[in-house]
Order: C-alpha cells, then sequence, then structure tokens
C-alpha cells in the first residue's frame, strides 16, 4: 500500500484545537480534494491524562492545494479544554475509484493551549 507523506502542526483555537496538515503522495505532488471522511484524529496524551480520544471535526479546508485547516467539536465532557500540552494524532486514508490500492499515511503531533 502505498504511503502518503503527512506532516501536522496543533495550534489553539478558542480553548479547542486546531490542526494543520499538510498531505503529499509519494511522487511528491500534494495530495488534493480530501474530505472529513479521509481523516481520523485522536487525543493520545495531556498533562494529566493518556487515554485515546477520538476528536470529531468540524471543519475542514484545503488550501493552499494539499495543506488542510482542521477545526474541531468541542468536547461534550470538557467545552473548554484547559491550559496544556496535548499529543494528537492524525490518520489519513485516501481511496480512489479506478486505483489499486488506498494511500495511507499518519503523524503523531502536539498543540499547546495558553
Amino acid at each position: 500500500m502505498p504511503s502518503l507523506t503527512i506532516t501536522a502542526e496543533g495550534s489553539p483555537l478558542f480553548r479547542n484545537f486546531l490542526a494543520v496538515v499538510s498531505v503529499t503522495l509519494p511522487n511528491g505532488a500534494p495530495c488534493t480534494g480530501l474530505r472529513v471522511s479521509h481523516f481520523t484524529f485522536h487525543r493520545l496524551a495531556s498533562r494529566n491524562h493518556a487515554s485515546c480520544v477520538a476528536l470529531v471535526i468540524r471543519e475542514i479546508q484545503e488550501c493552499p492545494t494539499g495543506a488542510y485547516t482542521v477545526q474541531f467539536e468541542p468536547d461534550p465532557v470538557q467545552p473548554d479544554r484547559p491550559p496544556g500540552h496535548y499529543v494528537l494524532h492524525v490518520a489519513v486514508r485516501r481511496v480512489k475509484r479506478g486505483e489499486p490500492e488506498a494511500y495511507q499515511g499518519q503523524r503523531t503531533f502536539t498543540c499547546e493551549i495558553l
């Protein structure tokens, strides 16, 4: 299965996470046209917790080509995330009709909420 190259950075956004993810095909071209269904995000650790919690994507925008800005729904239990250091994970899977295999990639990255 061909691998995607994924780079990701986290940033705080109104007491929640904002992720910027760059996705590159094996030939070096940007991976364009991805939608919410192509991405999976998890929070892996924070200041006082080490648990795998899925993050729900609220909105995703592609700009520039192959770079995606991702906003998340607030956590229903704790809508305002406390300040601290968070470890996040993104996985991307792209399947296109007519291609024999899916492209996949993943990356762990951090986010500071001040």
